[in-house]
């Protein structure tokens, strides 16, 4: 009899249309633009034991009523089916069995699982947005710059934005190392904006950047020595969040490459702090890559 329509349905369903063999898995229906439907069929319904008992495994001894249903088939190119058919010695009916369960399970635990989980859909919104926020994509500049105690109104702005982000989120607690990088960049990045906007100012809206309020310095005043150790501590702390900052940043990327993407900033690589006029290194150009925090007891 000939194999019933039901079965073959099932078969090309469970198998995803792709042949059943691990190194092959070919798409068994490709596009073409000749035929009316727009696509042909290079599968074959292949038999694990023959329809004949003088076939291929035809002397297995199964019901005849069995040898053109779902369990007796399997889902293969036509390379394969000539090959399985060919070398009986080496395609057992319990080998075709194996290859045609493995397969499926293999359908079922990749292309039918889901694929919008929205915890990981939580966990790439929020690695965008702080990334943009802390203005990881200009970082050479952007630390350039903070290292001379002139840090971008954006950034300001974003180290304040990431840390409202990360109190409103609803973390799903799927990937508690990740979540930790995030909430440790998040309170690395406020306590760098807090600081800095301690002693800072903008003193014109065409000027993008905060920097130190020093008008005390144009008057003469009785806790003058007062307010320039105070500068100097200030601007000592500045660097020292700015370092912890950094290495902040380093522990998220490398975090957001083995738990969400393993291209993210893959150039630069490593994030370190551009020091072009050479403010730390007597004024010779250097890149500060720290690998530690440095935490005030």
């Amino acid at each position: 009899m000939p194999i019933p329509s039901t079965d073959i349905k099932i078969l090309w369903a469970r198998a995803a249309g792709l042949c059943s063999m691990p190194d092959c898995r070919k798409k068994l229906t490709p596009s073409s633009e000749t035929v009316p439907a727009g696509a042909v069929v290079i599968g074959e319904n292949c038999h694990i034991v023959a329809e004949s008992p003088s076939g291929p495994r035809g002397e297995t001894p199964i019901p005849e009523s069995e040898r053109n249903r779902y369990g007796n088939l399997i889902l293969l190119c036509a390379n394969h089916h000539k090959i399985i058919d060919t070398d009986v010695s080496q395609w057992t009916v319990e080998k075709l069995k194996e290859v045609k369960e493995d397969h499926e399970i293999w359908i079922q635990t990749s292309l039918e699982k889901p694929q919008h989980d929205p915890s990981q859909k939580i966990y790439e919104y929020a690695v965008t947005q702080i990334s943009e926020d802390l203005l990881l994509k200009y970082w050479d500049g952007i630390s350039d710059h903070a290292i001379r105690h002139l840090a971008h109104v954006k950034l300001i702005e974003g180290c304040y934005r990431a840390n409202v982000l990360h109190a409103r989120t609803n973390w799903p607690g799927n990937i508690p190392a990740l979540e930790f990088a995030i909430s440790d960049l998040v309170g690395r990045a406020y306590s760098y904006a807090e600081h800095y906007m301690s002693l800072a100012w903008q003193p014109n809206d065409e000027v993008p950047y905060y920097q130190e309020d020093r008008r005390w310095k144009k008057v003469f005043r009785a806790d003058y020595d007062i307010l320039q150790e105070k500068s100097e501590v200030w601007r000592s702390e500045n660097l020292r969040l700015l370092l912890n900052l950094t290495h902040a940043i380093n522990l998220f990327a490398d975090a957001v490459r083995i738990y969400i993407d393993p291209y993210f900033f893959l150039n630069p690589g490593r994030f370190a702090i551009h020091d072009s006029l050479g403010v730390t290194d007597m004024l010779n150009e250097t890149w500060i890559l720290p690998n530690r925090y440095s935490d005030n007891e």
